[in-house]
């Protein structure tokens, strides 16, 4: 059985200190003296009081075993109840950590799934922004190139309204005229003519536009041809000029594209953070209990195998007693069965019918010693001298009486000391048995109560250490939740604050954008009506002032760059709620997820808190018991100390020791033998 410090250390490897005996036994002395004494009791009834003796000291240890198992039994039931409490204590919060590592699994997986997800939806995002920025390098690519071409064009109109204007030397013109005749937008007519004109090869630039003027337009003079110039390079303007707008409203919507994508990957990869670190968070939580529920289980294992060792040994030892009692019991019977015999009429009613004879040959016996009186003078000189030699008082006494009394009677009177003295040891060994088996169980009895009273007292403490840590602990979760109410109530505030914010952001953007749709819609109807109007080309009278020759279109060219403005008002304002949408999702999603966390969070503290006070009831039931049984051990040990005061005057005051006194009496007892020999042989 494997003890433990706490368990009153040391009680269970003392053993009660076995009776010192003589070298030679003064009962083994009395029965070798029997047969030479005459007194009064005689041998039956003598053998009767010591079966007598005997059966009163079967049953007085019969008595202490019975007391003494029951302290042992005591202690298995305590011990047995005190263990199967911590293993049930222990099952319990077995259980309570399993379901909340169980739950924190279940989280950690969900928000594992929701990382993959985001994860998966910025990967996405990434590729389309990739690819979004690929397809605009191609398109501003073409974009550049077309541009280029329509600056070529307009610079080879230009060169050719030069040569009809007498400006451009001739390797110029020429060069212009390859160029326009080349060019797909320019009309086959004015194509065909300058193709012509290349290949009959003149050298008189106005001479080879007024040959054009007549092959491309038959009747019409060379002011129309420069008209027909001036008109397709106003359209490859025009062309132009649209061109580049396209490309500067491709490039703002590629910009808001990029930005929303980046917006809503900076929000996505912002949730994967907050829910990598509430992972983390959790693993950690995790990890915690899974360590607390092995240290659980360790200390339940090892409460059920100390458990399992001491039913085992409390159950031998109880089979134990049960035959040693029984043995007990069989000795007592045995010992009273033969008592019933010895004292019955065939024994000690014959001894006792047959006395006379024992007395006459006892008579007999003084008779021879009459006889003998020079040897009683010489017997009287040997005790003397023994008592000088053993400085005996008893001896010396003796000695006295036989000087003084008849010399007949000196045998009696040495057998009379001879009795006293193998009387006096023997109730002195008694006497010192009986002190030496009261002494090793007061002080059995008092050490295992000072053990149990200081092992109480370090209980005593303990306990109140751990109610003391207990409550501080409860105090600690209560603030925690305290706080956690505080930082929800807070949170929620701040939320409904945000939101209404929002809410107010989001209807004034979304007002403001059906504001600019209208308002570009108006402006695009007009000005898309306006470029369709025309006007009447007709032939300038001589001499008439300078009036307009293009249609009236409005101002296109101020418009668009107004709408232009419009539309990149439009866009931050549309980026605005999608922002803000996008926010105020972001942060409700946040404050729920805070919500969920805040919650389990407090359901936990309070679990804790529900056990730590289950705990303190517990401890303050247990350290109610532990100051009983410390009142009880105190009591108990003042008892045994009490009684060892008793027992001190008369078991541990001699002058001399057991053992001296022992040696004493033999010595004694060898003179007196030797003096009754003497007077025998002298018989």
């Amino acid at each position: 059985l494997k003890w433990k410090a706490s368990h009153r250390s040391g009680w269970h490897r003392r053993r009660a200190v076995p009776l010192r005996r003589p070298r030679r036994t003064m009962r083994a002395l009395a029965a070798a003296a029997a047969c030479v004494l005459a007194e009064e009791m005689s041998p039956t009834e003598k053998v009767i009081q010591l079966l007598t003796n005997m059966a009163t000291k079967g049953k007085q240890e019969m008595q202490d075993e019975e007391i003494s198992f029951a302290k042992f039994e005591q202690f298995c039931k305590d011990e047995s109840a005190a263990r199967s409490k911590s293993i049930f204590r222990a099952d319990e919060q077995i259980e309570d950590l399993e379901t909340d590592i169980a739950e924190r699994e279940a989280d950690i997986d969900t928000l594992s799934k929701d990382v993959e997800k985001l994860n998966e939806k910025i990967s996405k995002w990434d590729s389309e922004k990739t690819e979004a920025n690929a397809e605009r390098k191609t398109e501003y690519a073409e974009f550049l190139a077309t541009q280029k071409d329509y600056a070529e064009s307009l610079s080879a109109l230009d060169r050719v309204l030069g040569v009809m204007k007498g400006s451009v030397d001739s390797d110029s013109a020429k060069e212009a005229l390859v160029q326009v005749q080349q060019s797909s937008d320019v009309p086959m007519t004015v194509r065909t003519a300058f193709a012509s004109l290349l290949a009959a090869g003149g050298e008189d630039e106005m001479a080879l536009v007024d040959q054009a003027t007549a092959i491309s337009n038959p009747g019409q003079d060379k002011s129309s041809i420069i008209n027909l110039v001036k008109g397709l390079k106003d359209k490859f303007q025009e062309e132009k000029g649209k061109l580049e707008k396209e490309e500067m409203n491709a490039a703002f919507q590629h910009k808001l594209l990029v930005q929303d994508l980046d917006q809503q990957m900076h929000n996505a990869q912002k949730q994967v953070d907050t829910k990598s670190k509430a992972s983390q968070k959790t693993s950690s939580k995790k990890s915690a209990m899974e360590g607390e529920l092995n240290d659980v289980s360790s200390g339940r294992k090892d409460d059920q195998e100390y458990l399992n060792d001491l039913t085992a040994e409390c159950k031998m030892k109880k089979e134990d007693f049960a035959s040693r009692q029984e043995l007990r019991q069989g000795e007592i019977e045995a010992i009273e069965k033969a008592i019933d015999i010895l004292g019955s009429k065939d024994v000690l009613g014959n001894e006792k019918k047959h006395r006379s004879l024992i007395q006459q040959a006892y008579s007999f016996l003084q008779l021879r010693a009459e006889a003998k009186r020079p040897i009683n003078r010489k017997v009287a000189e040997f005790l003397d001298k023994q008592a000088t030699a053993l400085k005996s008082p008893a001896i010396s006494e003796l000695v006295t009486k036989i000087s003084a009394d008849p010399f007949s009677k000196v045998k009696q009177m040495i057998q009379e000391m001879l009795g006293r003295l193998i009387q006096e040891a023997n109730e002195e060994e008694e006497h010192h048995g009986w002190c030496v088996k009261e002494l090793a169980t007061n002080a059995q009895i008092r050490d295992f109560k000072a053990d149990d009273k200081e092992s109480l007292s370090a209980d005593i403490d303990e306990i109140e250490s751990n109610i003391a840590t207990r409550n501080n602990e409860i105090g600690d979760l209560s603030a925690d939740v305290s706080d956690i109410d505080s930082s929800v109530a807070k949170a929620t505030a701040d939320r409904e604050e945000e939101k209404e914010k929002n809410e107010e952001t989001l209807s004034d953007a979304k007002a403001a954008v059906k504001a600019v749709r209208a308002a570009l819609a108006v402006l695009k109807d007009f000005y898309k009506k306006a470029a369709q109007a025309t006007a009447l080309a007709q032939a300038p009278v001589e001499g008439q002032p300078e009036t307009f020759d293009k249609p009236m279109q409005g101002q296109q060219d101020a418009a668009g760059g107004v709408m232009g403005l419009l539309d990149v008002i439009l866009s931050d304002f549309s980026k605005l709620v999608t922002t803000t949408k996008n926010n105020e999702d972001s942060a409700q999603r946040d404050h729920d997820q805070y919500l969920v966390d805040a919650k389990r969070d407090k359901a936990v503290k309070n679990k804790a808190i529900s056990h730590k006070e289950q705990e303190v009831k517990e401890l303050e039931s247990d350290l109610l018991n532990k100051k009983s049984e410390y009142k009880h051990a105190k009591e108990e040990l003042e008892s045994a100390e009490a009684y060892f005061a008793k027992l001190k005057p008369s078991c541990q005051t001699k002058t001399s020791t057991y053992e001296e006194r022992v040696a004493q009496r033999e010595k004694e007892l060898e003179a007196l033998k030797e003096a009754l020999a003497m007077l025998s042989n002298g018989a």
